[in-house]
């Protein structure tokens, strides 16, 4: 495989990463704005003497646990896309190798 077909394909392989990631993040801000809201709806309807501290404590637990299972989305994906180049560049190596073993 070439040097310029490789970079193509590396580069359409993080696009397609990029593309995940901010499709993940915009989710997690939608995610994030509900909380909140149902974080307000419930201070509202529950109970009016209810500590707005507490509220805001449980409102970011909530949208750090959504945050965490981002990060594990994310390194996940991570993961995923540095296996797929270990398995290319082992197969690059080897084609290298039987180049070499031919000479």
């Amino acid at each position: 495989m070439n040097t310029s077909k490789r970079q193509q394909k590396l580069l359409k392989n993080f696009q397609k990463i990029l593309t995940v990631f901010q499709k993940v993040q915009r989710l997690s801000a939608e995610r994030q704005r509900e909380y909140v809201d149902k974080a307000k709806m419930h201070n509202v309807r529950n109970d009016a003497y209810e500590d707005d501290e507490v509220v805001i404590h449980e409102t970011q637990s909530l949208i750090n646990d959504n945050q965490r299972r981002l990060q594990f989305q994310v390194l996940d994906n991570e993961v995923e896309y540095n296996k797929s180049l270990i398995a290319e560049w082992e197969g690059e190596i080897r084609e290298i190798n039987k180049d070499l073993t031919a000479m």
